[in-house]
C-alpha cells in the first residue's frame, strides 16, 4: 500500500472525537463512611486481617453490588464493625443476623 493510502485508512479507521470515559459508580456516602470505623475495629479486633489499604478498598467494595456481593463486605456490616465498642461485639456483626442475640 502506498503511504497516502495508509493515511487514509487510518483517518477514517480513527474516530472522530476521543471515546467518552466510563462513568464512575456512586460511592454510597452513607455506608462508605463508616469504613475508618471498620478498618479500626478490623485492626483493634481482628489484627490479622488488617492491612494498609483496608479503608480504600472497603470504599470501593461498598461501591459496587457485585464487588459487595462477592467480597461479603455489605454496608451492613461495614456499619455494624464500626459501632461496635468491644471486639466480642464487633466479631457477633460476621453472624446473621438472628444469630447475633
Amino acid at each position: 500500500m502506498r503511504p497516502i493510502n495508509l493515511l487514509a485508512l487510518a483517518l477514517f479507521a480513527c474516530p472522530s472525537s476521543p471515546p467518552s470515559p466510563a462513568p464512575a459508580q456512586p460511592q454510597p456516602a452513607d455506608a462508605s463512611k463508616h469504613c475508618r470505623g471498620y478498618c479500626d475495629a478490623v485492626a483493634r479486633c481482628a489484627p490479622e486481617y488488617d492491612y494498609p489499604d483496608c479503608v480504600g478498598d472497603c470504599a470501593w467494595m461498598l461501591a459496587g453490588v457485585d464487588e459487595s456481593a462477592v467480597s461479603g463486605i455489605t454496608p451492613t456490616l461495614v456499619e455494624c464493625w464500626a459501632a461496635s465498642r468491644a471486639c466480642d461485639q464487633a466479631v457477633l456483626c460476621d453472624l446473621p443476623e438472628e444469630d447475633r442475640r
